[in-house]
């Protein structure tokens, strides 16, 4: 192999090594991100969970809101501190709805384009019958690989 072609060889060979760090560290951030945030405490979680939670109730195109989903994620609001987190007590009794919730009254999901929600649908499918907290956690390592392939299609697209 003459040098020059020595040279290229060695420079793709430490560009796909550097792909592939970048993914494993988007991955990783994703993943701890995943694990190590509370439930409920990233930014409009309770809709986007809310809005994929309806679509697996069959409502098609777009769902509308259901007083059991919030009343369940209400719920575990609750139970994870979630008004602590926001400096605000525990209403008592609790809210029956996220439209009674001060904090949420301005954020509404389920008009938005449901292509990101019926993506995630599968895996909310798989833990259907599982804790809240368990399908928001699956939720959310899904978000992490979705990120992480974000990540190499960039790459990829910078490449091209």
């Amino acid at each position: 192999m003459a040098w020059g072609e020595d040279l290229v060889a060695r420079r793709q060979k430490g560009s796909s090594n550097i792909i592939i760090l970048i993914l494993a560290i988007a991955l990783l951030r994703g993943v701890l991100y995943a694990v190590l945030v509370p439930p409920w405490q990233a930014p409009d979680e309770p809709f986007h969970f809310e809005y994929v939670a309806e679509l697996s109730n069959k409502y098609f195109p777009r769902p509308a809101a259901s007083p059991s989903v919030q009343a369940e994620t209400i719920s575990s609001l609750a139970r994870w501190d979630f008004w602590r987190y926001h400096n605000q007590t525990v209403p008592n009794p609790l809210p029956w709805g996220f439209s009674a919730i001060p904090l949420f009254k301005t954020i509404r999901y389920l008009d938005r384009s449901p292509t990101y929600y019926y993506l995630m649908l599968p895996f909310y499918l798989l833990a259907a019958n599982q804790d809240i907290e368990l399908r928001l956690y699956l939720l959310r390592l899904v978000n992490a690989v979705l990120g992480a392939l974000t990540v190499g299609i960039a790459y990829l697209t910078s490449r091209a």
